[in-house]
């Protein structure tokens, strides 16, 4: 987390909304297993908690290491089982490439899209994503 500290913030939460976009993939993805859902949504709730408190102090060493071990667990329940690449995932990297923007802003802006788009084919998915990030709370 020491290396994130002077990080632009672009990068800090671009990184971030990239690790929340690998969780959803993987909770929302056909071949996801209990036990992937089980590790994407941890991950979830640790990355949600770390955005939460790097907001309040971009700062915070603790919350940097919410995010990234939870983008760890987000990557590693995506890459498991057969669950990689998510539909998100790709055309994130396609954005990302063709506009020369950071994957996260590509995360930030299309993964709302994807799942609306999605919703009726992974509801069940989609309310335990909603129960882990509070069902739009406010987390104050």
């Amino acid at each position: 987390p020491n290396l994130a500290l002077d990080l632009p913030h672009w990068v800090k939460y671009g990184t971030a909304l990239r690790c929340v976009e690998h969780a959803v993939g993987a909770v929302t993805h056909p071949r996801a297993t209990a036990e992937v859902r089980e590790l994407a949504l941890k991950g979830l709730g640790m990355v949600h908690r770390g955005i939460v408190a790097l907001v309040k102090d971009p700062a915070s060493l603790e919350a940097m290491v919410d995010v990234y071990t939870g983008g760890w667990c987000a990557v590693r329940a995506l890459n498991t089982g057969g669950c990689y690449p998510a539909l998100g995932h790709l055309i994130g990297n396609m954005y990302s490439a063709r506009y020369n923007v950071h994957q996260g802003a590509c995360s930030g802006v299309l993964c709302a899209r994807i799942m609306a788009y999605h919703y009726e084919a992974s509801k069940e998915a989609q309310d335990q994503i909603a129960a882990v990030l509070g069902n739009g709370r406010d987390d104050k």
